[in-house]
């Protein structure tokens, strides 16, 4: 059975480039664009990983975190912040929010899927 990584990032080009990185990984990916929908589909799907960009509109992304982390069917499902480039100290602050970690947007594979295989094993 595949792992599911749920991907919610309103930009066309980086969700793209997240799904089609992870699928040729071995992993099935969901796709959200909305806050909204990621609640729905990580309900729904029970998802190993959630991608959550962290500039998305309407529902504050930090609001869908706490929905998630509230929530008794999705609240061990790590979250992993999609970031512009983390600055130094950035990666505590937003670990210090709730998230299990974070990524560039400015991607190198092999550390984004590092840091997906070091939380899919943990």
């Amino acid at each position: 059975m595949l792992k599911k990584i749920l991907i919610v990032e309103d930009n066309d080009n980086s969700l793209k480039l997240f799904s089609t990185l992870l699928k040729c990984s071995g992993y099935q990916t969901l796709e959200a664009r909305t806050s909204s929908d990621a609640i729905l589909l990580a309900r729904q799907e029970k998802p190993h990983l959630i991608l959550l960009d962290i500039r998305l509109s309407l529902l504050n992304r930090f609001e869908t975190l706490k929905m998630l982390s509230n929530e008794p069917s999705t609240k061990h499902i790590p979250s992993i912040a999609i970031t512009t480039n983390p600055v130094d100290g950035q990666r505590e602050e937003i670990v210090k929010l709730g998230f299990a970690d974070c990524i560039s947007r400015q991607i190198n594979v092999k550390d984004f899927m590092d840091v997906i295989e070091r939380h899919l094993r943990s």
